[in-house]
């Protein structure tokens, strides 16, 4: 007889954990019972953990434990956050532990693990203005019990910063669109409250805001006014609702927040108390709502009414859709839903094992699903900043799916996006990160992938460059070599392929190079060049973009800086973008740190379209290393950059700090989370003590770069050039 295996139990059924088998042989034949362990949060199980939590039903009885555990997970994630974290990372993180409970849980014991960032978030919220959060904050402290800092009770407070929102929005004077508009923001900063805070007391007061607003007689226009030049919605939506009755918006929005957070009975009261009218949304939730709970036609209410509102508003879908979950898990369209409402949203973890839930099922859905599904993560995976226990999952997720699709649809035309393609994005996330041998398993495993794959030939040349890419960083250059002869000789035919033959030979010469023979190195990069002039006219200005910045890269290779500066100004002229820019900075600094040239690059891409703040700091960074390792002064314009970021609380502003001589390494250090960021500290670093001539200090911080083993990273690959580049002087 064995012992149940708690490890891997699909609905965590702890109470199950606490029962183990019985004595065999001891004295007296007596049962033994022993509590199982507790359960340990992780940041590789805390999202599957979440979702499971999120799809019990809330009078599941095994739920509390898995909620107090994750609650806990989150609180000592919360003491990072309070003293080194930004504001909006405290909101964040607040927002998800508030996310982790129902209505039903404001009933039982205070939950104390929310204290701590609910009082710094208080604090701040209030004196920056940010209304629903302070109401969200004060309410849990009033619900935990104490004083605030002036003296006074936490609910007074509550009272005060409440009462003074309604007054000051609806009582006030002044014609109606201004009345419209304070109204609309007092709606506004309650639906944000009690989306964030879904107690039974927040939910009344919320319906109360709604109700007060519609006795003034009057309305604002809708959030959107171009939504009153729409025509017909097909699927009956909001377009419809708002050309036809403006003045019901109001309601049945609160309807269905109050149902997306499984509070049925004041959905309901609120759309009992509005006209009939033919509003097809508000027709498909009074019929859900008037259906018996837990009946049959309850989850297929809940499915018509999330696809209703998918497009319209991903979050009460979603919420719509989970509500039916949690009364049948398998319900495979609810679970669709589920999928898609999470990846409008930007949940890849979610919409991933949404996805593999709803066609791993015993019967075969379209072909198109399957594609729908690894189209999409496909486009989130690329265009999504991901933490990596995520990307891990999803990308399992994504290559069972696409396991899914060969198996049963054997004789369909390939898809783009098959295992090896989601293995490599993985092994690219890896190298970030500094888990070097994860990313060659994965790479290692997207070749086997791509050799048994139909079509997959391409995916394997790909394998192989990345497997090569971590040879390099490790020296192994002969082996490099290797794995690029190999891709060289799988390389479809076809002139398409030419600039990626191209960067084949330049790779090859690159294994040359450091292997100290010049002459094939030489030869090898001429080789590049003459592929890349024999490929066919680009199509678009993105394609030539990377071709311009190829050839650059190989004029760098073969000392023809003046070539390389014009191919770099020509492709940021023609398709401008950061992740270019970015790359051309870090080629700069490695062989040619021409600090013009950089800074031209620079406002080449921020003239081009207005940057994303993250972008923009990076940008001014790597310009930064450039400057300072051509030994030339910071700009004003770069002066000016910098020390605005310097007095931002994100990392990339503690990075802008740092080179100013603001804060010192090991402080910094300290507040790093990953080994990305370690290293980048590290760099940075190095640059600041070259700046003060502290070229010792320099080489120490390259050393200590190198070290942190983020081979993916452009700090890592600079910091590698050119310590490579000094033993070779010496």
């Amino acid at each position: 007889m064995h012992a149940p295996n708690c490890g891997h139990i699909p609905k965590l059924n702890l109470i199950f954990c606490f029962f183990l088998v019985l004595g065999m042989g001891c004295g007296g034949g007596g049962q033994g019972i022993q509590e199982a362990a507790p359960l340990t949060v992780s940041h590789e199980n805390y999202a599957p953990l979440r979702r499971d939590l999120l799809e019990r039903d809330p009078s599941d009885p095994d739920r509390l434990q898995l909620r107090d555990a994750l609650l806990d997970f989150l609180r000592r994630r919360a003491e990072e956050v309070i003293e080194g974290g930004s504001y909006e990372e405290r909101v964040q993180l607040l927002e998800e532990m508030t996310s982790l409970l129902s209505p039903q849980d404001f009933a039982g014991p205070p939950l104390f693990a929310l204290r701590p960032l609910a009082e710094r978030v208080a604090d701040e919220a209030q004196r920056r203005g940010d209304e629903a959060r302070a109401l969200s904050a004060l309410w849990i402290l009033a619900w935990l019990g104490g004083s605030s800092e002036q003296g006074g009770s936490y609910r007074e407070e509550y009272e005060r910063v409440a009462r003074w929102g309604e007054e000051s929005r609806l009582s006030g004077s002044g014609d109606v669109r201004w009345r419209g508009r304070a109204a609309l923001e007092l709606k506004e900063i309650w639906e944000a409250h009690a989306d964030l805070l879904p107690a039974p007391p927040v939910l009344d007061r919320y319906a109360s805001v709604v109700r007060s607003i519609r006795a003034l007689g009057f309305w604002p226009l809708p959030r959107n006014p171009m939504l009153w030049l729409l025509g017909p919605s097909p699927e009956g939506g909001l377009a419809d609702r708002i050309r036809h009755h403006p003045s019901l918006e109001f309601e049945v929005d609160a309807a269905l927040l109050l149902l997306s957070k499984g509070d049925r009975q004041r959905s309901l009261d609120m759309l009992r108390s509005r006209p009939a009218t033919n509003n097809p949304i508000a027709q498909e939730l009074f019929r859900t709502l008037e259906s018996s709970p837990r009946s049959e036609e309850e989850p297929e209410g809940l499915w018509r009414l999330g696809q209703m509102l998918l497009r319209l508003d991903p979050k009460r879908a979603e919420g719509i859709c989970r509500l039916g979950i949690q009364r049948m898990p398998s319900h495979r369209s609810l679970r669709l839903c589920m999928a898609r409402a999470s990846a409008l949203i930007g949940r890849l973890g979610d919409a991933a094992a949404h996805y593999a839930k709803a066609l791993g099922g015993p019967a075969t859905l379209s072909i198109e699903v399957y594609d729908e599904a690894l189209r999409t993560l496909n486009q989130m995976i690329q265009h999504s900043k991901i933490e990596l226990p995520t990307l891990r999952q999803a990308v399992g997720d994504a290559v069972a799916i696409f396991e899914m699709r060969l198996s049963r649809f054997p004789d369909a035309a390939p898809t783009p996006y098959d295992e090896s393609f989601f293995l490599r994005t993985l092994a690219k996330a890896e190298l970030a990160e500094g888990h070097v041998e994860r990313a060659r398993h994965s790479l290692e495993q997207s070749l086997a992938a791509a050799r048994r794959t139909p079509g997959g030939l391409l995916g394997g040349v790909w394998a192989r460059i990345g497997l090569a890419s971590i040879e390099f960083a490790e020296s192994n250059h002969e082996r490099a070599r290797a794995f690029l002869e190999e891709a060289l000789d799988v390389l479809p035919q076809g002139r398409e392929f030419d600039p990626l033959r191209a960067e084949l030979w330049m790779l090859i010469g690159e294994s040359h190079r450091i292997a100290r023979r010049r002459g094939e190195a030489l030869r090898a990069y001429r080789q590049a060049l003459e592929w890349l002039r024999e490929a066919p006219p680009a199509t678009d200005p993105d394609t030539q973009g990377d071709r311009l910045l190829l050839e650059g890269a190989i004029a760098l290779k073969l000392g023809e800086n003046e070539r390389a500066h014009r191919a770099f100004v020509e492709a940021m002229t023609l398709a401008p973008s950061p992740e270019r820019a970015k790359e051309m900075l870090e080629l700069l600094g490695i062989a040619d740190p021409n600090p013009d040239l950089a800074e031209r690059i620079f406002w080449k891409v921020r003239v081009a379209a207005p940057l994303a703040r993250e972008w923009k700091v990076r940008l001014a960074l790597g310009v930064e290393g450039v400057q300072a390792l051509a030994n030339a002064p910071r700009s004003e314009t770069q002066e000016r950059l910098l020390a605005a970021e310097s007095n931002r609380e994100s990392w990339l502003g503690q990075l802008a700090l740092l080179v100013r001589g603001g804060i010192g390494r090991e402080a910094l250090l300290e507040k790093a989370r990953t080994a990305k960021e370690r290293c980048e500290v590290f760099f940075y670093d190095g640059i600041r003590a070259l700046r003060q001539g502290d070229a010792q200090g320099f080489w120490q911080a390259m050393e200590a770069v190198l070290q942190t083993r983020v081979l993916g990273s452009g700090e890592h690959r600079i910091a590698r050039e050119l310590l490579r580049k000094k033993r070779e002087k010496e």
